[in-house]
């Protein structure tokens, strides 16, 4: 079997042959993480180092490590030629760095001059979404990572078999527990921010799990079931740009809270005066929609409609369901056409089907011919056209972002913002507007390579870069502790103002 079709994590259905977009929340842009991390995985003297300091070991390739990296080496120029949506970037020049370094990686000596050949090939490309990423990275983002402390052989006492697990070189005991299924849908009913480093509870829905628990705004997630996030926001705080790290940070940390319903979840939290506060929280029954679409892992979406002091409110957690969630939202939209203004709530949405961006645009759009931007595939072009309806609404428009917004919510937000339609407020959106797919490599890396591109159609390349608000609204930990959403704050008393 060949190495391209093993170990394949979600990836986006084929363009050419559907004109929905998908885009998982796995994908995002992590282009130049490999620089920073490989020098911290593979290790590397200070150059202030005392004579008498020990210097670091570089540990020379097996030939069978070789052989593996150099098929990983041949895998990722392969792919990349194959499915790039620029035939003549991946040409005669793409056949001339595989000459030039394929060599590098036959005859490497250590594992750094393998990355440095494979940085190469991929920067010449000089593009976002196109990654090797080193097998600690990769296992966290697929959900692979040991998510659990070290532990020891079960140890029987008179009470019943306990075990002790190690955490910072100290042994604790604990009462063994079911491992959980971190792809089930049990609801807890929070969110997460980050910042300055730490994961903050930035929503807890009424009545939910998490409420039930006690968790409260602006508290700090500090461990789940033992294990420290601080490890996990650490290894991401290498990626470069405000979109990536936020997203990114966004899908594992959530992935940890994840289960089926009756499951438990030990979390510990610093409360307002950063007083330590042990939780225990029992996932309830799924909330929203359990939705499926071709290959794709199934998701759980949520959406929310209301009216807030003359205001339309409409959340949307993801890009799926178009449906139902167009449906209702063309209802709200029909029953609200007298509010002052529409606010849309894109913040932590990572995107989904792509032409949801443009049918839900649709309602609030009423000149002809206008369209969110294009699409390009090796071979066709998808062009977000926007068909006015019936009822449109024609207010004043505001769209909530952060660098949790990614795909299909990049493509709306940097579209409605082009066409003058709507106004941004929060932070700069994720970067990671492509159709994204990652595999294994043979030697244990991740690879992530795009499939299209994309133009918003105010002619601006929004990959890696992000969506810019109109508005920039930092979310901060003190107004979370008042109860305060500064961003939707911001965005009502704009429309207030109109």
């Amino acid at each position: 079997m060949s190495s391209l079709a093993q170990n394949r994590l979600p990836s986006t259905p084929g363009l050419p042959v559907r004109a929905a977009l998908a885009h998982p929340a796995l994908t995002s842009a992590l282009a130049g993480l490999v620089i920073v991390l490989s020098a911290t995985l593979t290790g590397c003297g200070s150059a202030g180092s005392k004579k008498s300091d020990a210097l670091p070991t570089v540990r020379l390739l097996t030939p069978l490590e070789r052989a593996a990296h150099l098929e990983s080496f041949d895998s990722v120029w392969t792919t990349i030629r194959d499915t790039h949506w620029d035939e003549d970037q991946v040409g005669a020049s793409w056949d001339e760095m595989r000459a030039e370094l394929r060599p590098q990686v036959e005859n490497a000596k250590t594992e750094g001059e393998v990355r440095a050949a494979l940085e190469a090939l991929i920067g010449s490309l000089e593009q976002s979404h196109f990654a090797v990423l080193p097998s600690v990275i990769y296992e966290e983002i697929s959900g692979e990572a040991d998510d659990d402390p070290v532990i020891a052989p079960p140890i029987e006492t008179a009470s019943g078999t306990v075990t002790t697990t190690v955490r910072s070189g100290q042994p604790v005991t604990v009462t063994p527990k079911k491992a959980r299924d971190r792809s089930g849908d049990g609801d807890h009913g929070l969110d997460i921010i980050v910042i300055d480093g730490r994961a903050v509870i930035s929503r807890v829905d009424a009545g939910s799990p998490g409420a039930d628990a006690g968790v409260q705004l602006g508290w700090i997630l500090e461990e789940i079931d033992g294990r420290p996030l601080s490890r996990t926001i650490e290894r991401f705080s290498a990626v470069s740009t405000e979109g990536e790290l936020g997203m990114m940070l966004h899908h594992v940390i959530r992935r940890g809270l994840k289960g089926e319903a009756g499951d438990v979840l030990d979390l510990t939290l610093l409360d307002g005066k950063d007083q330590t506060i042990e939780s225990v929280l029992t996932l309830g029954p799924p909330r929203g929609k359990r939705s499926k679409l071709g290959h794709m892992p199934a998701i759980q979406v949520e959406w929310q409609l209301e009216r807030r002091e003359n205001i339309g409110y409409f959340r949307l957690s993801s890009f799926f369901e178009p449906g139902p969630v167009r449906r209702e939202l063309f209802q709200f939209v029909d029953e609200n056409l007298d509010a002052k203004g529409f606010i849309i709530d894109l913040r932590g949405n990572p995107g989904g089907i792509g032409f949801m961006a443009n049918g839900l645009s649709a309602l609030f759009i009423e000149e002809s011919g206008q369209t969110l931007g294009t699409m390009i595939t090796r071979d066709s072009e998808m062009i977000f056209g926007i068909y006015p309806q019936a009822t449109t609404f024609t207010g004043p428009l505001a769209l909530l972002i952060d660098g949790g917004s990614a795909s299909t919510s990049e493509i709306m937000a940097a579209g409605l913002k082009d066409l003058g339609r709507a106004r941004l407020f929060g932070t700069t959106t994720a970067g990671a507007a492509l159709p994204s797919t990652f595999i294994r490599l043979p030697n244990g890396d991740g690879f992530q390579y795009a499939i299209a591109n994309y133009v918003s159609v105010g002619g601006n390349v929004i990959e890696g870069v992000g969506v810019a608000p109109d508005h920039r609204v930092e979310p901060s930990r003190e107004a979370l502790l008042r109860g305060v959403d500064p961003v939707y704050d911001a965005a009502q008393t704009w429309i207030l103002e109109q």
